[in-house]
């Protein structure tokens, strides 16, 4: 039996929740991704993942901090309903800064990249907690890592649905302006996000080091010294670290690519949203049948080391190609291949290295690497600013440092698969 089942945390019940997070995730992009491309602009979106980066740190100590000093369940009580409360809070705040043009002022812009951030960093940490439940051995681990991918690409899928829908409903029927039709799903993705509360609620509430892993009385101390001791504390540390980190730092630098072509190839109003919109639903339903099957069929027809390697070498070829066609069609499918191909396949076969790698440490360190990819994210949109921003360069050189990130990505994940495979052969069983 795993930790996760002796926690009492059976695997309907994980992907339940899952569910849910991947439905409020697929409401939750469309107001995302159009109020920060209408409002703020490609040239200082990646301000927006800057800010990401530098919190990520700071929020996941605080979440080690409370998760022992409260417990797991009452912690994720506690902090599922603040960020409900705060996407609500978010609605009101913009309904009273909209003008009679709409979103206007400093106010407005500060909002809406305040909700940007936010959104991430807050599903940052209710994936970090439902992450921390997929402890046990490797067959177990792999189970529910399966359960736990399709469930949040099913509930994605489901999310973009509903999007479309309620798009058309509010402006067709109702005649509202695009940019309120598209606030008001802040209300839907805070009423959704309630539902995690009844399903993830532990059977066992005391705190973690009661009932998983007994914590040393050395690491009872600041979450930032027990997340620096992880990301940096050995030599594969450090190379799962800079994995991490190259990954991030790729997808950020394709995802401002993206803002960029699609500001200037798309005109706003409805049919912008209900291009976003048609956008989720692609890109969570490639990757949910990858998720739900394919993607276990490819590890165990490829191995483990060539399936983590040939994500990033799909893209690089992918990438290679917008050299050649920069157009707006072009950027919508290398978008749809990144976040399918990622996410169906890439991160299930990396969580599966990363169990070969970490064994039972897994479940407790895991969370913690996605500080590195939220340092990735920074770095990336660094990047991204100081060449759009200052040296102002083209969409073709923006495209060059893209191929350029896919390929230090691909090099930095060899020694990680040369690792695995002299380990052993044997991938794990779905």
């Amino acid at each position: 039996m795993s930790q996760a089942q002796a926690r009492g945390v059976p695997l309907r019940r994980l992907a339940a929740a899952a569910f849910v997070l991947g439905m409020v995730q697929g409401l939750g992009s469309v107001v995302r991704d159009c109020a920060l491309t209408c409002h703020v602009g490609y040239r200082h979106a990646p301000m927006a993942f800057l800010i990401v980066a530098a919190l990520s740190l700071p929020f996941v100590a605080l979440q080690i901090r409370m998760q022992k000093r409260w417990g797991q369940e009452t912690w994720r009580v506690r902090s599922t309903l603040l960020i409900a409360l705060s996407l609500l809070l978010f609605r009101f705040v913009l309904s009273l800064l909209r003008g009679e043009s709409g979103p206007v002022g400093t106010g407005s812009i500060v909002s809406y990249v305040g909700f940007f951030v936010w959104v991430d960093v807050a599903f940052m940490l209710l994936g970090a907690q439902l992450f921390s439940l997929l402890q046990g051995d490797e067959s177990e681990t792999d189970r529910g890592l399966t359960v736990f991918a399709a469930s949040v690409y099913a509930g994605g899928l489901f999310g973009g649905l509903i999007t479309s829908a309620a798009n058309r409903v509010l402006i067709e029927r109702w005649l509202l302006p695009m940019d309120v039709a598209r606030d008001h799903l802040m209300v839907p993705m805070a009423l959704t996000l309630l539902l995690l509360i009844p399903i993830a609620r532990a059977d066992d509430p005391r705190p973690l080091k009661q009932v998983g892993t007994e914590i040393p009385s050395s690491q009872v101390g600041g979450g930032f010294a027990d997340a620096l001791r992880v990301l940096t504390g050995d030599a594969q540390a450090r190379s799962v670290t800079a994995a991490f980190v190259l990954a991030a730092a790729s997808g950020i630098c394709l995802e401002s690519l993206f803002y960029w072509i699609l500001t200037l190839n798309a005109s706003g109003g409805t049919g912008f949203v209900q291009l976003l919109a048609s956008l989720s639903i692609w890109m969570n339903g490639a990757s949910l049948v990858l998720a739900a099957g394919g993607s276990s069929r490819i590890i165990r027809h490829l191995g483990l080391a060539a399936s983590v390697l040939a994500v990033p070498a799909c893209l690089l070829l992918g990438s290679g190609y917008l050299l050649l066609a920069a157009a707006l069609t072009v950027m919508l499918i290398m978008r749809v291949l990144k976040d399918s191909l990622s996410g169906g396949l890439y991160e299930p076969a990396s969580e599966r290295l990363l169990v070969r790698l970490q064994g039972a440490r897994y479940g407790e360190q895991r969370p913690i690497f996605e500080v590195a990819s939220r340092i990735g994210t920074g770095l990336g949109a660094l990047v991204v600013l100081v060449l759009t921003l200052l040296f102002k360069v083209s969409v073709q050189v923006m495209v060059g440092v893209v191929i350029a990130v896919h390929l230090f990505w691909l090099l930095s994940l060899i020694p990680l698969a040369q690792r695995v495979r002299r380990n052993g052969s044997v991938t794990p069983s779905s």
